[in-house]
């Protein structure tokens, strides 16, 4: 039987004779408050619920319709996609969901009909595991006249490829029914797609579409990288390898290289600078990103660093070594090993074997070009004829509760048996195990070590002490005014101990002598030290050493020049200075020398006082000036000098080059008429002697002649034109 669609619940349309008017004109009378349903609670079958999946796509046709976003494409403008319900109430798509209004349906006509329904773009964001579901309402009755399908294009409609048909999956003689449909679009997930539904053909029967889910999961991204060098020499590259897992972008943050950040997946970056620098990198999917921060991972040399390590230097006769070269700034090595096999390599992490007792020294030549540095390491391999068994602990005194780090050295073993009085665990067959102490007391160690039949014992009695639980004896030194103080300056150090037994024993050494007490005072250093410091609690011991730099004194001191005095020097060079008068800075007054006024009176009592960059500073002794500058003949500060003075117009000054300082660039002269007025100027660097004979006439009356450095005032003198 063919299925008609009844509109908003109650009209029943028959013969499929119905229209977009009437449909709006009866959805005008009824208003309709639900907007959004949410699946993942209403729907009772279990393939409908989605855990912590994303959802990209919830639609249920309920609201306005074409829902936001959606859209249609039109053939038969009577019969196409709507929003409706069918006659009969038992097989609408409340029956599957129950807050369900109305379902996205077309009604079948005689006449051809292609309509189209159009998801909005949807963009996975490179998430995983996409999947599609939706219920098709739908019966085998005339689906071979038309067909119900579901499409997915990635270019906007160009193009599009059927996910799902009708025909494919419904028999001739299903009954109409809504079905549930799954599709997996896993492949699409690095793409954005449009869905569309698509009913197409004539004569067939009304189908419809509802509870339209898609979801999708996070994709989990973790950030690794490596380098293919770690240590080198300045201006040379490093080439880092992204192996980051799951992600699609990458942001590098390269401290103190060129450049300084960077999008590539595995990026090449130069080092110009010495230094020790971190490496950060962010990897991303989507709005899923993790970090990885290596710190201190690049060592840049100003040069060429020779340095390695080996797996074991503690072995037994036949055993090889694997060397790790650590040189930075390399491009090639040649290996030395005394009494190894091979002697000699140039490889750059070679393997040797060792087939004679003794202790033998290595040598590493790490070249580049013609610049070359070598690493020579004395007894550096001990090769025993037998098992030797051997090994030492990270710390021996410790408190309740802490662990212990214990590290092999045995020769020649291949398997070891650990015994830990008072540990847990109290034995172990790992080659470096970690042990926790709980009781209070102090405990023996005890390592077998062992190679096929063969063994050694190495026993240490009493050799890891625990105290009480107080916590990690902790210390910390407050020093004023710093580490860095000036010449006879005096310091004072106090100390604070936090954990271990709660009583504590300060012992402070400085010259060869010692102090107790948790505060150490100290009068006039003259020179730089070390100062240490022991604090005990109970069997837990901590030393410290404070460094303390003792900056000199600088000197300080006036030579005045001119007649009246109006230039001070202090002939201290490479300072900071600042001048005073009368016990008052002067505004400004910073330079090496300091000329006191302008054609004014400033008598009084001078003095400089000079810093060096560390913060020390001294002050002169104070030096009086007294004015007595004359009318005419004498100026200010005694530097320029006019004559013939009174004059008839043409005139010479001279410059008294005993007060000429060194350190200005540029000269500069004015003459200036009483009432202020600039009648002539002149710039000049060395000459002693100017010239005056402008082609302008000087009237008669009296003048001011200004002599500059480097625009500031020096000197100036009255001139008398007759």
């Amino acid at each position: 039987m063919k299925r008609k669609i009844t509109l908003l619940l109650t009209l029943i349309i028959s013969l499929g004779l119905f229209s977009q008017e009437r449909i709006e004109k009866r959805k005008s009378n009824i208003t309709i408050q639900k907007t959004t349903i949410q699946y993942i609670n209403n729907v009772s079958q279990p393939s409908r619920t989605f855990g912590e999946k994303s959802i990209l796509l919830s639609e249920g046709f309920d609201a306005s319709f074409l829902p936001e976003g959606w859209t249609q494409k039109v053939l038969n403008s009577s019969y196409t996609w709507v929003q409706a319900n069918l006659s009969e109430p038992s097989l609408n798509f409340n029956t599957i969901d129950p807050s369900s209004l109305y379902s996205a349906m077309v009604n079948w006509d005689l006449a051809m009909q292609s309509e189209w329904l159009y998801s909005p773009q949807i963009n996975p964001n490179g998430m995983s595991s996409v999947e599609l579901q939706f219920y098709a309402g739908i019966s085998g009755l005339d689906l071979a006249n038309a067909t119900l399908k579901c499409l997915i294009t990635i270019d906007d409609g160009q193009s599009w490829d059927i996910l799902w048909d009708a025909i494919d999956h419904v028999a001739s003689e299903d009954p109409w029914e809504w079905r549930l449909v799954t599709i997996d679009l896993s492949v699409y997930a690095a793409e954005q797609f449009k869905i569309a539904w698509l009913y197409i053909g004539s004569d067939g029967n009304t189908v419809g579409v509802d509870g339209v889910i898609i979801t999708a999961e996070a994709v989990s991204v973790t950030a690794n990288f490596s380098a293919n060098q770690t240590s080198i020499v300045t201006g040379q590259s490093v080439q880092f390898t992204n192996s980051s897992v799951g992600s699609t972008s990458w942001e590098w943050e390269f401290e103190g290289g060129t450049p300084s950040t960077s999008t590539q997946q595995n990026p090449s970056v130069t080092y110009n600078t010495a230094g020790t620098y971190n490496v950060k990198l962010t990897a991303k999917n989507g709005s899923n990103q993790d970090v990885e921060l290596k710190n201190n991972y690049i060592s840049v040399s100003s040069e060429i660093t020779a340095n390695f390590s080996a797996n074991q230097t503690n072995i037994i006769t036949g055993q090889s070594v694997q060397f790790t070269n650590s040189s930075a700034g390399a491009t090639s090595w040649e290996w030395e090993f005394e009494g190894g096999t091979p002697s000699t390599s140039t490889q750059q992490n070679p393997s040797v074997t060792y087939n004679t007792t003794g202790t033998y020294n290595v040598k590493l030549t790490a070249k580049n070009g013609s610049n070359q540095d070598v690493e020579l390491k004395s007894n550096y391999i001990s090769v025993s004829s037998e098992i030797t068994a051997g090994f030492s602990a990270n710390q021996t005194n410790i408190v309740t509760e802490q662990s212990v780090q214990f590290t092999n050295s045995s020769a020649g073993s291949t398997s070891w048996e650990w015994e830990f009085e008072g540990g847990t665990p109290s034995t172990s067959t790992q080659q470096n195990p970690v042990i926790k102490y709980n009781t209070e007391g102090t405990f023996n160690v005890k390592l077998t070590a062992k190679n096929g039949s063969s063994e050694d014992v190495e026993l240490k009695n009493d050799y890891i002490k625990v105290s009480a639980s107080g916590g990690e004896l902790q210390v910390d030194v407050v020093t004023y005014p710093g580490t860095s103080i000036c010449k006879y300056e005096s310091l004072s150090l106090t100390a604070t101990a936090t954990g271990g037994t709660g009583s504590y024993q300060y012992t402070w050494d400085i010259n060869s002598q010692s102090f107790s007490g948790s505060t150490l005072n100290i009068y006039s250093l003259v020179e730089s030290t070390n100062i240490y410091l022991t604090v005990s609690s109970g069997i837990q011991e901590s030393n410290t050493t404070i460094p303390i730099t003792v900056n000199s004194i600088p000197p300080a001191s006036i030579v005045g020049k001119g007649s009246p005095e109006r230039m001070l020097i202090c002939p201290n060079p490479d300072l900071q200075y600042q001048w005073y008068v009368n016990q008052t800075p002067i505004t400004n007054a910073k330079k090496q020398f300091y000329y006191p006024g302008e054609g004014v009176s400033l008598s009084g009592i001078y003095y400089v006082v000079t810093t060096t960059e560390a913060g020390c500073d001294s002050t002169s002794v104070k030096h009086t000036v007294i004015d007595s500058k004359s009318l005419y003949n004498n100026s200010q500060a005694g530097i320029i000098s006019a004559y013939p003075n009174p004059s008839n117009g043409t005139f010479s000054i001279d410059l008294n080059p005993e007060l000429v300082i060194s350190e200005i660039n540029k000269y500069s002269i004015e003459l200036l008429s009483i009432a202020g007025n600039k009648v002539w100027e002149t710039n000049f660097i060395s000459d002693f002697t100017i010239d005056f004979a402008p082609d302008i006439k000087l009237s008669s009356g009296i003048y001011i002649i200004k002599l500059y450095g480097d625009n500031e005032l020096l000197d100036t003198q009255k001139l008398l034109v007759n």
